[in-house]
């Protein structure tokens, strides 16, 4: 349900179709701001998004240098060794994120397909 998402998630929407619709029209039907929307539009991303970004560069890089099976404490110990400041939370919210596999996920998966196959 669109009108649940928060507001960022709508001017998404209204940014996918607004070539269809008039930009006037999505605002007041999403119940957002059309002032509010135009300025998202020309907003630089915050210095937190934009730490993440980098983040998720430098945790999938690790990722693979550990043969990217790896828990989320071995990959902050990783960045850590490659001078990378980062708390071992943040890195298992990033790799979630990422959808990277712990070893427990890998092993289900790895038994699941066997057992299918």
């Amino acid at each position: 349900d669109v009108f649940r998402q928060e507001v960022t998630v709508r001017y998404g929407l209204i940014e996918s179709i607004r070539r269809s619709y008039p930009v006037g029209l999505m605002c007041r039907v999403l119940n957002v701001s059309e002032s509010g929307f135009h300025a998202q539009r020309t907003r630089p991303l915050c210095k937190r998004k934009r730490e993440n970004t980098r983040l998720e560069i430098e945790i999938l890089a690790a990722h693979q240098r550990i043969r990217e099976i790896c828990s989320a404490k071995r990959l902050h110990c990783n960045l850590a060794d490659h001078g990378v400041q980062i708390a071992q939370y943040r890195v298992q919210t990033l790799r979630k994120k990422s959808d990277y596999l712990s070893p427990a996920q890998f092993t289900q998966r790895y038994y699941a397909n066997l057992v299918a196959a």
